[in-house]
């Protein structure tokens, strides 16, 4: 299931950068490339510009950066964790497809691509089957931290579904509440270098989809996760997992599960940016927009803004993809 939705917003969130380099109004509200409309409602092109015919032969002719990008999303933006099985939703997904750094992604194939500007990935045996995964130096979210092994340590134990508690009525159910533990549950361990940016799984049996299993959904700030469970650093969420803490794991763990919630708003210092673009402001019930992120270390993004609009309603959401492809 969570591959499944993926699918479908990264080549979304691809058009997405790509859309604002067509149209050159400066003062329209909405910019629009050529025509395409995607299924959410953002007027967009995949090759970023106007399609021109020379001598029978289509071509594509980039386009200028800037302009503000209108889209809707079909549900209410419920949190920036969208790793959670209660806020496993689209609308989360398309909401933060351009914040959260992408590891692994669909491409406009249908193939999975990794992200070469943040990390480079390379099986280094099959058996056991051994991922490294090198990240870019320069890679950090936009407070400044480093995105690296902590963020991605943090990523499989809430993932592999190894940690258990009770609820209320006595049932053993996960300590972290994922959505799903596929290929997590396989990872037998996390090795981090010295420095951080490189990280290797090893895992504990064979698994077909190891290329394409670290993607956005559930990739938090390691070092946010910890400074609200209490925790002097990031790298102590590894020692209490080896260390089998089960009181600092649950700490960690509740946030995880709750702590990104939009219930009480946006908190820059906790949702934050590793992409091109940043949460600059959201309406509860009303839109989700995004700014570019001044602070990326990878390619700029083509869009100034990206509205989205939380329009759950089918007939408005069509009403407001005409409106936007008038402007």
């Amino acid at each position: 299931m969570r591959r499944t939705a993926k699918a479908a917003i990264v080549l979304l969130g691809a058009s997405l950068v790509a859309a604002a380099c067509g149209g050159d109004n400066k003062n329209s509200s909405s910019t629009t490339a050529a025509p395409g409309t995607t299924s959410a409602g953002a007027a967009t092109s995949a090759g970023g510009g106007a399609t021109t015919t020379a001598g029978g032969a289509e071509t594509t002719v980039a386009g200028k950066s800037g302009g503000t990008i209108t889209y809707s999303l079909p549900d209410h933006f419920t949190s920036y964790n969208n790793g959670t099985a209660e806020d496993n939703l689209t609308s989360n997904q398309y909401a933060t497809n351009q914040v959260i750094p992408n590891v692994s992604y669909f491409d406009d194939k249908g193939g999975t691509s990794i992200n070469k500007e943040l990390v480079d990935v390379q099986k280094t045996s099959d058996s056991p089957l051994t991922v490294v995964y090198k990240f870019n130096p320069k890679a950090a979210w936009d407070d400044g931290s480093p995105i690296g092994c902590d963020d991605m340590y943090l990523y499989w134990i809430a993932n592999n579904g190894a940690l258990k508690t009770t609820d209320s009525s006595g049932k053993e159910i996960s300590l972290f509440a994922t959505a799903s533990t596929t290929g997590f549950d396989q990872i037998k361990s996390v090795d981090c270098s010295a420095d951080g940016k490189t990280v290797t799984y090893t895992y504990s049996a064979p698994f077909v989809d190891w290329l394409g299993i670290v993607t956005d959904q559930g990739f938090v700030p390691a070092h946010v996760v910890a400074a609200k469970a209490g925790l002097a650093s990031a790298a102590d969420i590894r020692k209490a997992y080896e260390a089998q803490d089960t009181a600092t794991l649950k700490k960690v763990a509740d946030f995880w599960n709750t702590g990104f919630k939009t219930d009480k708003g946006v908190d820059p210092t906790v949702d934050l940016s590793g992409g091109p673009f940043k949460i600059s402001e959201y309406v509860p019930d009303q839109s989700v927009t995004l700014v570019r992120n001044d602070k990326y270390w990878g390619t700029p993004a083509k869009a100034d803004k990206i509205v989205m609009r939380i329009i759950t309603d089918d007939t408005a959401a069509a009403q407001q993809r005409r409106n936007s492809a008038r402007n």
